[in-house]
């Protein structure tokens, strides 16, 4: 199943406590918060500029409300690249993950969130993220997206991992 919208209701003024920012920090050009799913749900933030993608954090009790309100655990907010196409985000300290690096599963899913905001073509686009710069651990996710009048018809999602511990479990 390719990624769909679910809810694109939710309060400005609730999403931008929740981060620590402003309304008129959240969204750019065509894009508002909503949430996407394909598999897992995200809600997708779109906020303004690299400084507030960079100024921004879960703030309780707002991030647990908002959390409630849109019926998901995580965040992925975004942003025009200055060096790729989008910067991105993601929280999910209800989740058990204050910050990921590389999102391979949000990423796909921000196919729908750009066809959504009429940010992609129809056809075959590629786009490059970047993910994980504020907390020191860089990613790099390659996205391509083939999308028809009718939606989504293919996502892929390339990048690489690189294995910062390991571990063995030895039976007694």
């Amino acid at each position: 199943m390719l990624p769909f919208p679910v809810k694109a209701d939710l309060p400005v003024d609730l999403i931008a406590a929740s981060l620590g920012l402003t309304p008129a920090q959240i969204g750019f050009a065509n894009h508002a918060a909503a949430t996407h799913q394909g598999g897992p749900r995200f809600l997708y933030v779109p906020v303004q500029t690299l400084e507030s993608l960079g100024r921004a954090k879960p703030h309780e009790p707002h991030w647990s409300a908002l959390m409630a309100a849109a019926d998901v655990d995580s965040a992925y907010l975004y942003t025009p690249g200055s060096d790729c196409d989008y910067r991105a985000r993601m929280f999910s300290p209800t989740a058990g993950i204050p910050e990921d690096p590389a999102t391979g599963s949000a990423s796909a899913i921000l196919a729908s969130q750009l066809l959504t905001s009429g940010a992609i073509p129809y056809g075959t686009t590629r786009l490059s993220l970047h993910q994980g710069i504020e907390m020191g651990r860089a990613s790099s996710i390659g996205l391509t997206i083939s999308a028809t009048a009718q939606g989504l018809t293919a996502v892929r999602v390339k990048g690489r991992a690189v294995v910062i511990s390991s571990g063995k479990i030895r039976t007694p």
